[in-house]
């Protein structure tokens, strides 16, 4: 029984599911288990640390590489704040320093800590090492039921986002890597303040981002569409690129709540927040991508450059 626990991932109850009981805990936006922290922290020493010890027939085991010394100080250097960082040059400091934030820092100071870590492992150790290390932090998540998905685009740069389930961060991914096109960057650089204002609990200004995000996609694809997203779609299906009605009425619906929803859209009128939560955002993120995406598939088919999702 125990080989099966490892071979199928767990899933949310139906109460669960259904508001009747909380979610585990790996699996709310906002936390870290404390068994993803510490698995993490054991591979983060197998897979990277070790990779910068120095030679034990150079000089002491202990001591890091000048490779080494530069990823800790970059790393280090950026997470910390402080341009000119000193380097302990033992290997065990460094695990310490590492243990410290992995164990008992805040979830979005982890995420932040991984980001930082694997952008200067790619520009001091290459993509392979990047790449170990990118696909080794996506299985624990996974594994653990994180309700973060980790994303790597095509030039390697890495950033987190949140996720309802594996289905709903499957979506996302394959929305993301749409977007990779140069001309809809502008759309990725939404979504990704989406998610960082979900991380930060700033879930009025995700859902914006969000929506920002598909009507960057709308403008792109038509220039003569107007700034807002409702004419865009309309732009979009009189040309024949957007051709189920059903479909943009839906997706103009949930314009319609990011506009009258009190707040979400324009300035707040009074001191009273706008009634969205972390549902909301994480599900308006969710919806963006995967509609920003359609859209661009059905471009780049009409275009001929690729050919459309079924």
């Amino acid at each position: 029984m125990d080989s099966d626990r490892d071979v199928f991932p767990t899933h949310p109850t139906f109460s669960q599911r259904h508001g009747y009981a909380p979610l585990p805990e790996a699996m709310k936006t906002g936390q870290l288990s404390e068994d993803f922290r510490r698995e993490l922290c054991n591979s983060l020493h197998r897979h990277v640390w070790t990779l910068v010890q120095s030679s034990p027939l150079t000089i002491p085991k202990d001591t890091l590489t000048t490779t080494g010394i530069d990823l800790v100080r970059r790393t280090l250097g950026e997470f910390r704040e402080i341009t000119e960082f000193s380097v302990n040059t033992s290997v065990t400091s460094v695990l310490l320093e590492v243990n410290c934030i992995v164990t008992s820092g805040s979830f979005h100071h982890v995420l932040s800590f991984l980001e930082i870590l694997l952008r200067h492992v790619l520009e001091i150790q290459g993509k392979d090492i990047h790449h170990e290390l990118a696909n080794l932090i996506e299985r624990l998540l996974k594994r653990h039921d994180a309700a973060y998905r980790l994303v790597v685009d095509r030039r390697g740069a890495c950033w987190f986002h949140p996720c309802e389930s594996e289905e709903h961060a499957e979506a996302i991914a394959d929305a993301l890597e749409t977007l990779n096109r140069g001309e809809f960057a502008g759309a990725k650089r939404h979504l990704r303040d989406a998610a960082g204002h979900i991380d930060g609990g700033r879930h009025r200004q995700a859902v914006t981002e969000s929506i920002h995000a598909v009507e960057s996609v709308a403008r792109k694809i038509d220039p003569e569409a107007n700034k807002t997203l409702t004419p865009a779609l309309k732009s979009l299906q009189k040309s024949g690129l957007l051709t189920h009605d059903a479909l943009r009425k839906s997706f103009e619906s949930l314009y319609g709540y990011t506009s009258d929803e009190q707040g979400l859209r324009h300035a707040l009128i009074d001191s009273d927040e706008a009634a969205v939560g972390v549902d909301e955002s994480v599900f308006m993120f969710g919806a963006c991508a995967s509609f920003a995406g359609y859209l661009v598939r059905k471009h780049l088919a009409s275009a001929g450059e690729g050919s459309e999702a079924p």
